[in-house]
């Protein structure tokens, strides 16, 4: 240290700056001073030794030849937690609860004069025994007399989309924390340095693009050559950058023209599984279910609920037939290629093919019939080989998707929200950290096992449903 500045404190002058500030800080006061040191080492079990400023401070005080012994000697026998017992001496409300309790050499149990002292703690007791039982309790997430508050098919008040019927299907408990309590976390400040656009703003801008695509090819009307359709996006693609970036800076030029070139990359992936579809697009960002405009969605048993959402896209594929898409600019992880509900947690194809239908057919289009609802991937991110996917669903298996869905909205109806067992359930979720985490997976899978849970007892079936 010496070597590389004469100005770096080395490590034998630390201790002696260090006594010197102190002095000097005590030399500036006035009146009283009570001084005190650690007398014991709680992690290492065993004594410490006070600092020499404790001596000196005790020299000052009175004998100024006192050594270590007349020190000691002097303060008596330390003062510590755990010490003190009911009559008095302890330094607080802790120290006074474990004195009270240290009466012999072994702790008593002081949990009733605990309980009889704190109500909360009762209710806590209270709480962990429902949670241990093999009862699925309104500690577990089980809602007593909601009436039929919480059913959307009885109550038109509760108006339900794609990603909330999901929700409920990957994790009733989450749904419950979202939608009914509606607790939300905590927008993260923090941006990536290495990144520009987070998924969600890079999701919003590849979708401004192929709207805005669509919407200029469609007033160019008649069929467009493939090089007229690439200026074309291109073209879309570098303005709504310029718009992106005078709202969001991104952290430096390079990573900027990385993205840029990503997005590129998409673009033309775009536009390849655009011309695979072999379809005539013919609405694009289609809004269902706003105040002016109510759906209803079948939901078996002659009943139905309101639902909203926003159709990225809807092709014509022949007279009455009609296909519908939603754009997923992430990865296929979540997606099975030929999957049709994946345990509840994939409905938006067959709600939305609902919902397609009931508009087309509102609009005059009498004989309109979905024959295909499914995802785009039209990103390089979306499957392992880079090139994008096409994930269609047949919509010929609406019995399947209409029993899916009256077992979810069965479990919101009748106020039962269990923390999921499966173990992806907290994969990117907001509320990891307070639903309990494996212990409370664990203890819903035991609670699974009871006949006696009737409420909860359709989970595996749902589950089951591929």
């Amino acid at each position: 240290r010496r070597k590389i500045s004469a100005g770096l404190e080395l490590s034998s002058e630390r201790t002696s700056n260090e006594l010197y500030s102190m002095v000097r800080m005590m030399a500036g006061l006035r009146g009283k001073l009570t001084a005190s040191f650690s007398a014991y080492d709680i992690k290492e079990n065993r004594k410490s030794f006070p600092s020499s400023i404790a001596l000196q401070l005790f020299r000052v005080s009175g004998d100024p030849a006192a050594d270590y012994d007349a020190l000691f000697n002097a303060l008596g026998d330390p003062v510590g937690f755990g010490a003190a017992g009911r009559d008095g001496g302890a330094l607080d409300e802790t120290d006074w609860w474990l004195g009270a309790l240290a009466e012999s050499d072994a702790l008593v149990d002081g949990t009733e004069p605990v309980k009889a002292s704190y109500e909360g703690v009762v209710e806590g007791l209270k709480a962990e025994a429902a949670r241990g039982s093999a009862k699925f309790t309104e500690y577990d997430g089980k809602v007593l007399s909601c009436g039929q508050e919480l059913d959307p098919r009885e109550n038109t008040q509760v108006v339900m989309s794609a990603s909330r019927i999901e929700t409920a299907a990957k994790c009733p408990f989450a749904y419950f924390l979202e939608y009914v309590l509606r607790v939300k976390k905590p927008e993260e400040t923090d941006r990536d340095d290495f990144a520009w656009l987070d998924a969600r703003e890079r999701g919003l801008l590849l979708h401004k693009v192929f709207e805005e695509f669509f919407e200029t090819l469609k007033a160019e009307k008649g069929a467009t050559a493939p090089e007229r359709e690439k200026k074309v996006i291109l073209e879309i693609l570098e303005r709504t950058i310029d718009r992106f970036k005078a709202d969001i800076p991104p952290p430096g030029d390079s990573v900027f023209q990385a993205e840029c070139a990503q997005l590129r990359l998409d673009a033309g992936i775009f536009l390849i599984l655009n011309r695979e579809l072999g379809t005539k697009q013919v609405f694009s960002e289609a809004v269902f279910g706003g105040d002016e405009n109510k759906t209803e969605i079948p939901a078996g048993g002659g009943k139905t609920f309101l639902a909203r959402g926003k159709i990225d896209r809807i092709d014509k594929a022949g007279p009455g037939e009609y296909h519908v898409w939603d754009y997923k600019t992430g990865s296929t992880y979540v997606y099975e290629e030929k999957g049709f509900v994946s345990g509840g947690e994939q409905i938006q194809h067959g709600l939305y093919a609902a919902a397609v239908e009931l508009i087309l057919k509102k609009t005059g289009d009498k004989k309109a019939k979905v024959t295909c609802s499914g995802y785009l991937f039209p990103t390089e991110k979306g499957t392992r080989d880079g090139k994008g996917g096409i994930f269609p669903r047949s919509t010929d298996r609406s019995k399947d998707f209409q029993e899916t869905l009256k077992e979810i909205l069965d479990l919101i109806g009748g106020g039962n929200f269990m923390v999921s067992p499966e173990k992806d359930a907290c994969r990117f979720c907001d509320f990891a950290d307070v639903c309990g985490g494996d212990g409370a997976q664990a203890r819903m899978k035991a609670k699974l096992t009871d006949p006696a849970n009737t409420g909860i007892a359709r989970w595996d079936g749902l589950k089951g449903r591929k």
